[in-house]
């Protein structure tokens, strides 16, 4: 044993060494000087950190952490039901739109079955975009616009003070 790691030193002054090994350490140590001043440092760090206090708990550490807990995981529900009742508008809305889209094509088909369902689907986008168009107005651009706007606005409202819970309830923990 040529080299004494500071592992093998740790476990000599824990006294977890079998006796063979014990005596090769203190062997080792007897001959090397660096051995001994490593050895000694540990010594002083091993007695440093026995005398060290112990820390105490508070006794409702334990309640209050589980609290803390039971808090977060309530305000990540809560987060949740949020966001799936937003999902859950979007998708209704979606649905709805596509329902329509297919109502009309079926109904046009069956006003007139010599033309062809794809046909129907353009004739149904075509007057689409004339409807559109119609709502090309300044006055009800403008509306449309608000109303965009005021959802960007509530959305971003919503977003930074979920950000801002989230870094208080991080920080508490």
């Amino acid at each position: 044993m040529s080299l004494l790691s500071d592992e093998l030193l740790n476990k000599y002054i824990d006294g977890e060494l079998d006796s063979n090994t014990a005596e090769e350490v203190r062997l080792q140590l007897l001959k090397s000087g660096e051995a001994q001043k490593r050895y000694n440092a540990l010594v002083k760090v091993h007695s440093s950190l026995k005398n060290l206090p112990a820390e105490e708990v508070r006794e409702d550490f334990t309640q209050m952490l589980i609290q803390k807990l039971q808090k977060s995981f309530r305000t990540r529900k809560s987060d949740r039901i949020f966001i799936i009742s937003v999902s859950s508008i979007f998708t209704i809305l979606s649905f709805g739109i596509i329902s329509l889209a297919a109502y009309l094509i079926i109904s046009a088909g069956s006003e007139s079955e010599s033309t062809g369902i794809l046909a129907q689907f353009f004739s149904l986008f075509n007057s689409l975009g004339g409807i559109l168009a119609g709502l090309t107005s300044a006055k009800i651009m403008s509306i449309i616009g608000f109303i965009f706007s005021f959802g960007i606005i509530i959305s971003a409202y919503f977003f930074f003070e979920n950000q801002k819970n989230s870094r208080r309830r991080l920080k508490k923990l």
